[in-house]
């Protein structure tokens, strides 16, 4: 931004001074500005509480606490303009208004105000329609009232709350154990013990006809320590005993998983390290809505930084979930592929509505609370003027957010409105979307493998087909501050699923060849995959080759762009670094993982694999879900703008990630992990229905 604007809206408010009509609202706010006595400062005059700079918001307490004054926000857009490759980028510039309420309070006033601000400015480009004067008290309580869908979405999470948190089970489970029941509560103990195949309250599995069978089977929640029979008053007992204690339920996020695969273990630190990434990139993100002392300073002197890079592109965690998300997919059903050959398609049908179960509930409940009720933790003076844009948005796209397709949807029905609702939302549906897809093609792999190959390629086609297009057709170029048609323009690929395939797809044929290896391993069959993975696991050339180069590739995809900021980029250049780039990534990824894998490098692969990331994570989808409410809350109730600068974002990431980690455990017992129990107990078809539900699985 050039010197001589930042000035001119240095001065734009002491100039009111020079307005001659003393009738307007700007005449008004000239008043309180002569009234002002420097010698003797009363810091609640409006004249100290009015902003006086550019994205300055002056004393917003001060302001509202005063009852003969409104707080005014006029925000516009200020085009930089001076150089070519930032030409397309405009500055948010806010400014606090602290006004008299009885003569600024109103449309014409706020009309008259952007009118000044454009004779001012003498910019050509921006008109009276593009600057926007709101009462920000108005502003943050115009959706701040209950309706009959807020007694509701309310009245839900109270009563699932009251199961969740163990309250209906706590109180049956006193009455239960009154001991004037007891004679009815010994009848109830026979007679579970006859009607089960198991003791709830044992990590036996026992056959009650057979009392010399015993089968090891591992409990779904950790039983609690306690001799006595668990007995059930009722069928809501049952329920609530066996899905909703929470605290066992908070005491298996931090269990170990029993599994034979200790070569995936290393996901479990890739996962968590990769989800605080994606909170850095989102703490930027939002950063960047909120006024700024020196917007400039970021433009011109961080972009183009080389440590920089590394946020900007941080896009890139996501496709490592959805690499990681097919990679398990594959594999993990190849090493049952016996069950899932003998699959009818019902319960192929059963097995993704199962998956639904798990993520659609948790999905659904921050959604609705997001919604409703998230305005109501917001106060600062620009928080309403930004986050009514999503409650607005939220009212048209809540069905495509309750059917998982909003990844299609966002954006497409709000016009100029920005943020869109709950946006970072998209990433739930796109891998819902190819899980779906993934379980097509593992079928077709295991009838016919030339016609999953002939498919599977077609498919893939397609989705760079789809990329290329729309590159090309929006004319996006290598990083968001690099595009003709502004940003939402490039989130409308950002979401789309042809546009995440191929990470995904990656992932899902590297799932496939690892999974033959094991096979191939396990009955000693030789065959080129098997050779490969050897080799990769015992030589050592070839292994640190693959390490080194894989780091080399990631690092080539996220740096690229910073080694070329002074060359122009060709539209053909862009598209196809655009279209290349995440499978390069993703590539380079699994070069890296595959000789730790292997069981080389053990010190860091011990570490990644540690148990110390396994309760991360677990809960790595409820941190996802919930990161925006923690960043928002604090960067929405601030009452100044900030003084950009790196050490001050990090400070605050960090922080961010701290604090969604520690809400994630509790999120994740209360809203995931019941059904996560429920999944496993219809999927295991340990009961017909949910009155006879026991506790039992991993």
């Amino acid at each position: 931004m050039s010197f001589t604007k930042t000035i001119l809206i240095a001065i734009l408010l002491i100039s009111l001074v020079y307005v001659k009509n003393q009738d307007s609202c700007i005449a008004s706010i000239q008043k309180s500005i002569y009234s002002f006595n420097s010698s003797n400062p009363d810091f609640s005059n409006p004249a100290l509480a009015s902003g006086t700079n550019l994205n300055d918001l002056g004393k917003y307490d001060a302001c509202i606490e005063n009852v003969n004054m409104t707080y005014l926000l006029v925000n516009f857009p200020l085009p930089t303009g001076s150089s070519e490759d930032l030409k397309n980028i405009t500055l948010k510039v806010f400014i606090g208004l602290c006004a008299p309420k009885n003569s600024c309070e109103n449309n014409q006033s706020y009309h008259e105000i952007a009118q000044f601000i454009v004779d001012k400015t003498n910019s050509s480009s921006l008109t009276v329609n593009d600057v926007k004067v709101i009462s920000s008290v108005a502003e943050n309580n115009k959706y701040k009232h209950f309706t009959f869908s807020h007694y509701l979405v309310l009245l839900i999470l109270i009563v699932y709350l009251f199961f969740a948190l163990g309250f209906v089970n706590y109180i049956y489970s006193f009455k239960t154990n009154n001991p004037d029941d007891s004679k009815v509560n010994l009848s109830k103990t026979e007679d579970n013990l006859e009607n089960s195949e198991f003791n709830p309250q044992s990590n036996l599995r026992i056959n009650l006809s057979d009392k010399s069978s015993i089968v090891q089977s591992a409990p779904l929640i950790p039983p609690i320590p306690s001799k006595e029979n668990v007995i059930y008053s009722s069928k809501i007992h049952r329920v609530a005993a066996t899905l909703f204690d929470f605290p066992r339920n908070f005491n298996s996020i931090f269990e170990n998983r029993n599994t034979e695969e200790f070569d995936l273990k290393i996901f479990d630190g890739i996962r968590a390290m990769t989800a605080a990434w994606v909170i850095l990139c989102h703490s930027f993100i939002t950063f960047t809505e909120m006024p700024q002392r020196n917007p400039e300073t970021v433009l011109y002197d961080y972009v183009k930084t080389f440590r920089w890079q590394i946020l900007f592109n941080s896009s890139f965690a996501v496709d490592i979930f959805f690499a990681m998300s097919g990679f398990l997919m594959t594999y993990m059903t190849l090493r049952k592929r016996e069950e899932m050959q003998k699959s009818s398609c019902l319960k192929i049908v059963m097995g993704i509505l199962l998956r639904l179960l798990r993520i659609w509930p948790l999905f659904f409940i921050c959604f609705l609370a997001y919604w409703k009720f998230y305005i109501y933790f917001l106060d600062g003076p620009f928080s309403g003027f930004i986050f009514n844009n999503e409650i607005e948005s939220c009212n048209v796209q809540w069905p495509f957010m309750m059917t998982l397709i909003n990844n299609f949807s966002l954006g497409r029905f709000e016009n100029d409105k920005y943020p869109w609702c709950f946006s970072w939302g998209w990433y739930i549906p796109n891998d819902f979307q190819l899980s779906i897809i993934g379980i097509l093609f593992m079928l077709f792999y295991l009838k016919n493998r030339k016609f999953f190959y002939y498919t599977f390629t077609t498919l893939c086609l397609g989705c760079f087909a789809g990329e290329i297009y729309e590159f090309y057709h929006y004319k996006l170029g290598v990083n968001l501050f690099d595009m003709n048609q502004g940003g939402a323009q490039y989130m409308f690929v950002y979401y789309m699923i042809y546009v995440r395939c191929g990470p995904y797809f990656i992932g899902y044929l590297l799932g496939i060849f690892y999974a033959e290896y094991k096979e191939d391993e396990k009955h000693d069959r030789q065959s080129k995959t098997r050779s490969f993975f050897i080799s990769l696991k015992t030589n050592k050339m070839f292994y640190i080759f693959s390490y080194l180069m894989g780091i080399f590739i990631m690092l080539l995809m996220v740096f690229v762009v910073y080694f070329s900021y002074e060359t122009e980029w060709t539209l053909i250049g862009k598209v196809v670094y655009n279209v290349l780039s995440r499978k390069g990534f993703i590539i380079g990824f699994f070069m890296t993982c595959l000789p730790i894998m292997q069981g080389n490098l053990q010190t860091l692969g011990g570490w990644m694999g540690s148990d110390f990331f396994q309760p991360l994570s677990k809960v790595s989808f409820a941190l996802y879900v919930i990161h925006p409410f923690v960043i928002r809350y604090i960067y929405y109730n601030f009452r100044h703008a900030i003084y950009f600068e790196m050490s001050f974002l990090f400070l605050y990431a960090s922080s961010f990630i701290f604090v969604t980690y520690i809400l994630s455990f509790f999120v994740t017992a209360i809203f995931e992990t019941p059904f996560m129990h429920l999944r496993k107990l219809l999927d295991n078809r340990q009961v017909k229905t949910l009155s006879k539900v026991d506790v039992t699985t991993d």
